[in-house]
């Protein structure tokens, strides 16, 4: 690839991708043995990253019934909501539920086959006598970005104690993200336009259009990408996208690359289009970012602040063991895809044995209260040559709980991916606070967090320094390595920082900040609390 490098370098720092790693990042990896994207996609048992190595996986449905599960049902409102067909090209329109005006279809087969699931939602959300949906006191009401969320939380609200039950995702955004337009809030669709290169904003007149044109820009090709994505999820039963085979004989730095550089990029494929920006992955590449993001965010934090680790006291380039700890864990996130963790091993060649602890109290949702597995990946053929392995472990709890148990195994460095340590501040119900004191004990083990967005990230990291005194290793900033699959968020301030958010969006490394206690290097199975 090293032929594209000067496309590459321009496509960077021109569109509008890089204003959310806006990085001087530059240096390509030798993509030529990436595992090609198409030979995973079908065939979810047989290929690398799809071999379901655990047993909860491994009994559970057939993966197009078990895609259903891990990915839940979204609603864009351009697509029909049983079929996802989009009326993207003016061949055809979609109907509306008269009813409530809130969701549509592409027929009346489909608007049958969803009615026993839409009907309770639509009878709540019902128009009202004068024809006006429930959308249509919000140009009235809403003047601030942040009305505009406290608006859609009520309607949530209501709606939840009306059906005495808590909402689906698709019912949550089917009152997070309607067609409304972007800057006034009009809701009579006769008046709408939608964005005709994402289909997720709407306009009441070119005026509007204009004024949120630098704001959408920002966004559009996102919005158009998470579209894109969760059509091909839904399509293909995709689980989880496939993995490069790149296994480098010796450490590459990730401080001066993205995870563009990680996936497939074929410039020649690549689609002039969206506001100017030039989509150069496509459905696979992004979903990808959204597998590795998790290995790459750990080493590039943990090269970022060069701290020793392990019994050999090396820093992350060089250690030949290490044991994780993925605290706050789910199924379907750390574990869903697990060869994720060897790849993390590819990328570490002086690495030979790979300890991964997944640890959560809804690791596998209700049902499986204390559940705990070990395991052992099989392993490709380079690295049984080379005697490397990956061993993991699965333990449905807290973490406070854990560290009290007799299998407990002392980390290396403990990872909340997506934290949200801030979610249950002064509810009698948080259980961060216990956890967060046990994961910043040891100021020899660094704590890495992440966080969808900025906003989070901050809440985050405030929540932290409630509970426990921590030196600062990697301060709140934006994740190199963050998934590029955009997830719609209701947004809290005027910019747009937040519209969007990314799995893993921002990251920072901290550690016990009082040198109150230290690994003393005597084994993974000694507990040293």
């Amino acid at each position: 690839m090293a032929e594209n490098q000067n496309e590459l370098d321009n496509l960077e720092n021109q569109f509008s991708v890089m204003d959310l790693h806006s990085y001087d990042r530059n240096l390509v990896f030798d993509m030529s043995s990436v595992l090609s994207s198409q030979e995973s996609s079908r065939e979810p048992y047989e290929s690398g990253l799809f071999r379901m190595e655990t047993a909860l996986f491994r009994n559970l449905l057939v993966h197009k019934e078990l895609s259903g599960k891990i990915h839940e049902r979204q609603f864009f409102y351009s697509m029909c909501l049983v079929c996802n067909l989009v009326a993207d090209n003016g061949t055809f329109t979609l109907k509306s539920c008269s009813r409530c005006q809130l969701v549509k279809y592409c027929s009346s087969e489909c608007q049958k086959k969803d009615w026993s699931a839409h009907k309770d939602f639509c009878k709540v959300n019902a128009v009202e006598l004068d024809g006006k949906n429930i959308f249509a006191s919000a140009k009235e009401e809403v003047v601030t970005t942040f009305d505009w969320t406290n608006y859609c939380v009520r309607k949530m609200n209501n709606t939840k104690f009306a059906l005495k039950r808590n909402l689906k995702l698709v019912e949550e955004q089917i009152l997070c993200f309607p067609q409304v337009c972007i800057v006034c809030k009009e809701s009579d669709r006769a008046k709408l336009k939608d964005c005709k290169d994402c289909f997720c904003a709407a306009y009441c007149s070119k005026e509007h259009k204009n004024k949120d044109k630098e704001n959408h820009r920002f966004v559009c090709a996102f919005l158009y990408r998470a579209r894109e994505c969760y059509e091909s999820i839904v399509s293909e039963g995709y689980l989880s996208c496939s993995l490069p085979r790149d296994i480098p004989e010796v450490f590459q730095s990730l401080q001066k690359k993205i995870i563009l550089n990680k996936t497939p990029i074929n410039i020649s494929d690549s689609i002039p289009l969206w506001n100017g920006y030039l989509m150069k992955y496509d459905d696979l590449g992004c979903l990808m970012t959204d597998v590795i993001t998790y290995p790459l965010s750990i080493i590039y934090a943990l090269e970022d602040v060069a701290v020793k680790l392990g019994k050999q006291a090396q820093i992350i380039s060089e250690v030949q063991e290490l044991t994780v700890h993925l605290v706050g864990s789910r199924c379907h996130k750390e574990i869903l895809g697990i060869r994720k963790w060897e790849y993390f091993m590819h990328q570490l060649p002086a690495l030979k044995k790979l300890r991964v602890l997944f640890v959560g109290p809804e690791l596998w949702g209700h049902g499986y209260q204390n559940y705990r597995h070990e395991g052992k990946l099989s392993g490709c053929e380079y690295c049984k040559k080379r005697g490397r392995e990956v061993l993991y472990e699965e333990s449905q709890m807290l973490y406070n709980e854990y560290v009290q148990t007799d299998y407990y195994r002392h980390p290396d460095v403990i990872v909340a991916f997506n934290s949200g340590f801030h979610s249950k501040t002064g509810m009698v119900n948080d259980t961060w606070p216990k956890s967060l004191v046990e994961m910043t004990k040891d100021r020899s083990v660094p704590l890495i967090f992440t966080s969808f967005n900025r906003y989070e990230a901050e809440k985050d990291n405030h929540a932290l320094k409630q509970v426990s005194d921590v030196e600062v290793l990697l301060d709140v900033s934006k994740n190199p390595f963050s998934s590029l699959y955009a997830m719609r968020t209701l947004p809290v301030h005027e910019s747009y920082d937040d519209i969007v958010a990314f799995s893993n969006g921002y990251i920072a490394v901290v550690r016990g900040g009082k040198e109150e206690k230290y690994y003393s290097g005597q084994g993974d199975d000694e507990k040293n609390r």
